[in-house]
């Protein structure tokens, strides 16, 4: 976060932020997430927060960072909507190293 915020202040190009904002749009796809990552529920949840911190630093580009976190959230989400049981929804995410609380998902029998 530190670095991210160190970038930004030393001035980047319109250009940087818009190839940033490219890159971010590849990394959030759910297809990508799936793909890549071997817990695509954290990974959409760690790169929600990612996004949601560089709407802060961008104002210029914010709504779409904001679009971009929705959408990884909505994954993870999603996600989890697919268990049947309870027994599959193994895990209660509280997240709090990466500064994000999910309430208890409960799934009906």
């Amino acid at each position: 976060m530190i670095i991210l915020l160190v970038c930004y202040m030393q001035g980047q190009s319109l250009t940087d932020s818009k190839v940033r904002l490219s890159a971010y749009r590849a990394l959030s796809s759910p297809a990508y997430i799936s793909q890549t990552a071997q817990d695509p529920i954290l990974e959409a949840f760690q790169l929600y927060k990612e996004l949601y911190d560089w709407s802060k630093y961008e104002p210029e580009f914010r709504q779409d960072y904001l679009d971009l976190a929705q959408k990884c959230s909505d994954y993870a989400v999603a996600l989890l909507g697919h268990c049947r049981r309870r027994e599959e929804v193994s895990l209660e995410y509280c997240c709090y190293t990466i500064g994000i609380y999910i309430r208890r998902v409960s799934v009906s029998k």
